[in-house]
């Protein structure tokens, strides 16, 4: 069964949480706030409409699984560095110089992702980054 408790913060504000038990007896909490709770058209803030209904949401899921949030059943993905790389480029791109960007885009495109791009991130390790080395100091020939 899960609670409401309401705690003043050192600034005087009023913070909700929801705390409960998980199956092995092991106490939990969450603050009720945008991260963990959608505000619904009649709401203004994460008040106590927003609090009962992540409440039972997580009741919902301890009864159901034995906790909350509730474990993903999805195998994980798989991702290559060449995919991890492009990523990377595109959330950076606005805080790049257009010059830098372009320099990193080339080194990728020439160097990284001819040679390891295929590669899953976990499986990359020391060996990889010396063969990288050695390739980009002999001009691409190893």
């Amino acid at each position: 069964m899960a609670s409401l408790v309401e705690r003043k913060t050192g600034r005087g504000e009023r913070r909700l949480y929801v705390t409960w038990r998980d199956r092995a007896g092991k106490q939990h909490w969450t603050l009720v706030n945008a991260k963990t709770v959608e505000l619904q058209a009649d709401e203004a803030s994460f008040g106590r409409k927003a609090a009962g209904r992540l409440k039972r949401r997580i009741e919902e899921s301890v009864d159901r699984c034995g906790s909350w949030p509730e474990p993903t059943k999805q195998a994980p993905s798989i991702v290559t560095l060449a995919n991890a790389a492009d990523a990377w480029l595109a959330r950076h791109k606005a805080n790049l110089r257009p010059r830098v960007h372009t320099c990193y885009e080339l080194s990728l495109r020439l160097h990284v992702k001819p040679l390891l791009g295929s590669k899953i991130l976990p499986d990359i390790g020391p060996a990889d980054a010396k063969l990288l080395r050695d390739s980009m100091r002999s001009g691409g020939q190893v």
